[in-house]
């Protein structure tokens, strides 16, 4: 009777809520772990005591316990599934609303102080990510073991060397009174949420309760998005493997240079234009030599930065943006396109957010744990992010270098004894090979990074509280004044029908250098400062009334500084970008934006078709498989084929390279094999081939097998969508595996790494990057202007707003910004 109640509220609940699967799978994990207490209680009875708990009393009380475990999961499920209500808070600056549209998405205001609206920010962004925030927060502080116990020692060793938190502390004193009353009161309102002990589920489970947030906690946090999205001092390590493996001359093919005909964010004509082409100074190119015994165990460092580093998966990044002038659209006003590319997640890095205050009016993507917007619009400009690959760190060789700084730091371990770790600084940075490896005893050489983000004076925060308020191009320029890091391509528009373009942050003067490798610290490789903030590259109102990035390559060769050692993005996203605006008439309105930022046409199978089909089938799988692309598009929609098969065959040529002497992990270029078939070039010599017309040959028939054993001989099966998904995991949850099954999101997904609405998977075509954020901004009407992200706002698995934005995300469709109170 027991068990039929309990099916039936279940099966209630389920219709009335829709999680009934997720509840299940919930109260399922409960009664395991309480019934495997139960029973460890009763084997430690005596015999006679055993007895007495007989079987049938055993039953009874598992039953009861699945039925009150299910009620209290109705309790609070409903909880959060009711109707989102209004919030006012009572702040220290006046009262803030918080009203929240159908979607969760948070307008919140206040008639009376910016500051109050702030407190507002904080307080929803703790309401609905408080886990991701506390889990952001240790990951910064390197903490993570205080939650996660032994597991995550070697990661809490990496994130407290690197030092993000100790930085963010120094940074607090440099930031303008402005800045500092507006992360007090976001602070504020962040601790105010958790007065009432609401705990998302996650803490609970791990029955870890919470420190109050702190204003060094924002900061910090921002430092880990920048080493997100600036992480060279990695690829350095593998140019010296590279080098000291191939020779020079591999090398450079292996990661060859941005092509010469490549399209730049900005032309020659933009410099000259903005005055860059009239400069003084002229960067000496690189004459760095370094001795091969310089670093002898550095293949052996490559190995463990591979396995160390992936504290925080940044798979997948990366962007676009486009703004287009008034003179292209129907309403004679610029339109603003952004998407941004990052690692999947649940909940996502993203928080669709609306601020209204005395002064402030601003839309578009927050991150929570940060006070601001970082791309979006206010009432008079619109803004959107991509990363450059601008080079601003440095690996430096530091033997015998003097004064080394020694910090030993205490590791809080869960259910454990606490670690001493000691971390050594150097004059340029902190030293990185206890991380590296368990002992450094083996490395005679002592590497330490520099970074302009660990530099003191980080006020990158203050340049977008400052770009919240900006109203013109003047008030814009000079907020980015304050910005430090990541180096990223801002595009911007206004009202006034005016666009713009500016790369931002400290980037450093390497004069006779470029920091491709690790390099010596002595007098010749020091930095010389920092490009000046009027001499970055810029552009405002160019001729041609369009200025798009796509991670490309940023200036042509002609501008005076040289950004970085090698622009690494290949430039088959901004082509396709190019060729899509291109063929658009002069009457653009932001609907036909939208079939640009979710197109998934592959201009790389533009270049790489004529190559392949002319492959010489080995069977009659391969036969048929080159039937089928012969008449494909390049489409890599969900339901595609030929999306399958190319991907799979791709996926076998990019093996293209020798066997190498050391381990070598994904380092071979797109622009590397596309040349190699191109030429048929030495390295197609590879699995019995003697030329690239044979190693296409054996690649496409172990392509079709390995297809054909995933999904069967039936080319029905054989859509893009079957292999393609995108799988959001849980922060510090989605690995455990029978919660896995409540937090975790997985939706089939179009395109790949080269399409426009891109698609990042790994070795079994999984998902694993993706435009986490969308937007379209049309500057003619405020409300008129779309956003999304890609999962839902809330960070709890039982709310209705944890995924309810997945399936619009993958759709293509978009939600209206716009003022709640006027709907």
């Amino acid at each position: 009777m027991l068990l039929a109640s309990y099916q039936s509220i279940n099966l209630i609940y389920s219709q009335v809520c829709g999680q009934g699967f997720y509840l299940f799978i919930f109260d399922y994990w409960i009664i395991v772990q309480v019934s495997g207490l139960l029973l460890k209680f009763i084997k430690s009875l005596s015999v006679e005591m055993r007895k007495r708990f007989s079987m049938k009393n055993y039953l009874n009380f598992i039953i009861l316990l699945a039925v009150f475990s299910l009620i209290f999961m109705i309790w609070i499920v409903s909880n959060y599934n009711q109707k989102d209500k209004d919030i006012l808070l009572n702040t220290p600056n006046g009262k803030a609303v918080i009203r929240f549209d159908s979607h969760g998405v948070p307008h919140v205001s206040s008639e009376t102080s910016d500051l109050a609206v702030f407190f507002g920010l904080g307080y929803v962004h703790a309401k609905d990510r408080f886990w991701q925030m506390e889990f952001q927060r240790h990951v910064v502080k390197g903490t993570l073991s205080e939650i996660f116990g032994e597991a995550t020692i070697p990661q809490d060793k990496f994130l407290r060397t690197w030092g993000f938190y100790r930085s963010a502390s120094n940074d607090w004193n440099t930031l303008d009174e402005k800045t500092k009353a507006i992360i007090n009161s976001y602070t504020a309102g962040i601790n105010e949420f958790l007065k009432n002990d609401n705990l998302p589920i996650e803490l609970i489970l791990l029955r870890y309760k919470p420190q109050e947030w702190t204003n060094i906690d924002s900061i910090a946090w921002g430092k880990i998005v920048a080493w997100q999205l600036q992480n060279s001092w990695q690829d350095k390590i593998e140019n010296y493997c590279l080098r000291e493996t191939y020779g020079q001359s591999i090398a450079s093919l292996i990661k060859p240079p941005y092509p010469q005909d490549a399209p730049t964010t900005l032309s020659t004509q933009n410099l000259i234009s903005s005055g860059l082409l009239n400069k003084s100074f002229k960067q000496v190119g690189n004459t760095t030599t370094l001795v091969k015994t310089v670093i002898p165990n550095i293949s052996n460092i490559h190995k463990q930065l591979s396995h160390t580093a992936n504290i925080y998966n940044i798979s997948g990044k990366g962007s676009n943006n486009w703004v287009i002038s008034g003179k292209f659209t129907k309403s004679g006003r610029p339109i603003l396109a952004n998407d941004i590319h990052l690692e999947l997640s649940a909940p996502t890095l993203w928080y669709l957010t609306e601020l209204d205050g005395p002064k402030l009016h601003v839309r578009g993507a927050s991150i929570p744990g940060l006070p601001s917007i970082i791309t979006g619009r206010n009432a008079h400009i619109a803004w959107g992010i991509t990363s450059t690959g601008v080079d601003t760190q440095d690996i430096y060789i530091v033997s015998n270098i003097e004064p080394i700084e020694s910090i030993k730091e205490a590791i809080y371990v869960k259910n454990s004894d606490m670690v001493q770790h000691e971390i050594k600084i150097s004059p340029v940075g902190p030293i990185i090979n206890d991380i590296i490896e368990e002992s450094s005893s083996n490395l005679p050489d002592k590497i330490a990074v520099k970074w302009t983000a660990l530099q003191p004076g980080d006020t990158t925060i203050q340049s977008f509280l400052e770009i919240n308020y900006a109203k013109n191009w003047k008030e814009f320029k000079e907020a980015l004044k304050s910005y430090i890091a990541p180096s990223l391509n801002f595009v911007y528009a206004d009202n006034q029908n005016n666009i713009g373009y500016y790369l931002p942050g400290l980037i450093p003067i390497r004069n006779g250098w470029n920091g491709k490798f690790p390099i010596p610290l002595d007098k010749k490789h020091q930095w010389e400062g920092f490009i000046p903030f009027e001499d970055l590259p810029h552009v405002y109102n160019p001729q041609e009334g369009i200025i798009v990035s796509a991670n490309n390559k940023c200036v042509p060769d002609s501008y005076p500084y040289e950004l970085t050692y090698r622009w690494v993005e290949s430039p088959y996203r901004i082509l396709r970008l190019l060729d899509l605006l291109k063929n658009q008439n002069h009457d653009l309105v932001l609907e036909s934006m939208i079939h640009i930022q979710t197109d998934t046409k592959n201009s790389l199978w533009k270049e790489m078709k004529p190559i392949m089909l002319q492959t010489l089938p080995l069977d009659s799988i391969s036969q048929k498989a080159l039937g089928i692309l012969k008449n494909w598009d390049g489409d890599l929609a969900v339901n595609s084929i030929g999306a399958t098969i190319f991907s799979f065959w791709f996926q076998e040529i990019k093996k293209m390279q020798p066997t190498p002497t050391i381990e070598l992990l994904n380092l071979t270029s797109t622009l590397f094999i596309v040349n190699q078939l191109i030429h048929n070039g030495e390295f197609c010599k590879i699995n019995n081939a003697n030329n690239c017309k044979q190693y296409l040959s054996l690649t496409l028939q172990t392509a079709m097998q390995k297809l054909i054993e995933r999904l069967g001989k039936n080319e029905k099966n054989w859509q893009w969508g079957k292999v393609h998904s995108s799988t959001f995991k849980a922060l510090g949850i989605g690995e455990i595996k029978w919660l896995s099954w409540i937090w975790n999101r997985s939706i089939s997904t179009p395109g790949d790494s080269y399409t426009v609405n891109v698609g990042t998977y790994n070795d079994h075509f999984d998902q694993i990057g993706g435009a986490t954020y969308r937007q379209l901004i049309d500057l003619s009407d405020f409300e008129n202007s779309y956003y999304i992200q890609a999962l839902g706002q809330s960070g709890n698995p039982l709310s209705k707003h944890y995924d309810d934005l997945m399936n619009m995300w993958q759709k293509g469709q978009y939600i209206k910004m716009k003022n709640i109170t006027n709907q």
